[in-house]
């Protein structure tokens, strides 16, 4: 991870605490108590919400970050946006985040086409990054992003939660290597059970809402029917 000047962008397990749940979360440590970290929410989905509601909660609690903006295309989720986290700022176009130079950082909630080169703007608008998984959707797409990071000198944190969180790795260790619960481990397969609901597949695609702006919605990917 490259050193910054005056911040770090770190995951924090401390910071979980303040989010009521049980896995870390990005956080954004000030290098100084007089500095505050302004970051910006770039989507009010699920994630977004999650990321807009941990940044209020670590700013009540004294932590040097200010939830200074956040970006949806949808204006129904905007005006939601608003009433919920009252940020600084609102924007319809995720573009004016980065034209906003009192941006330290930006939390990337976007649908998944975005991630990668609003991850890459981002860095040229001279912001650090916090990226929700996945990452990207192609192996270029992520090169991409990782050039970009050693271009402009900034950071990239993917949220890959639990496999940075230091306390689940601690336990993991006692578990396996030095409790050898399970024994003599020769072989593993790895899955993750959760409930979801099934997509299924739909007689006729999905129409677009009139509160959405499909275009920026779109950004990158194909214009192609949702089904």
């Amino acid at each position: 991870m490259n050193k910054m000047n005056r911040r770090r962008f770190l995951v924090s397990s401390s910071s979980a605490a303040l989010a009521a749940g049980t896995f870390p979360v990005p956080a954004l440590i000030a290098g100084s108590p007089n500095q505050t970290v302004r970051v910006a929410v770039l989507g009010n989905g699920n994630k977004g919400r999650e990321h807009s509601g941990i940044l209020n909660r670590l700013n009540a609690a004294g932590e040097p970050y200010k939830l200074a903006a956040i970006s949806e295309v949808d204006s129904v989720r905007l005006e939601q946006a608003q009433k919920m986290f009252k940020p600084e700022k609102l924007y319809n176009d995720p573009r004016r985040v980065f034209d906003d130079s009192n941006i330290d950082a930006v939390v990337v909630a976007t649908p998944n086409q975005w991630h990668c080169l609003t991850g890459i703007w981002a860095m040229q608008a001279g912001q650090h990054v916090y990226v929700e998984k996945p990452l990207c959707l192609t192996f270029w797409e992520g090169q991409q992003l990782f050039n970009a990071s050693r271009k402009y000198k900034k950071c990239v944190q993917i949220g890959t939660q639990m496999r940075t969180d230091r306390e689940a790795h601690a336990a993991v260790k006692k578990f396996l290597h030095e409790e050898r619960a399970l024994g003599k481990i020769l072989s593993a397969r790895i899955n993750r059970y959760a409930v979801r609901r099934p997509i299924g597949l739909r007689a006729e695609p999905l129409k677009v809402q009139p509160e959405v702006n499909y275009n920026l919605w779109l950004g990158p990917a194909q214009d192609l029917p949702l089904y």
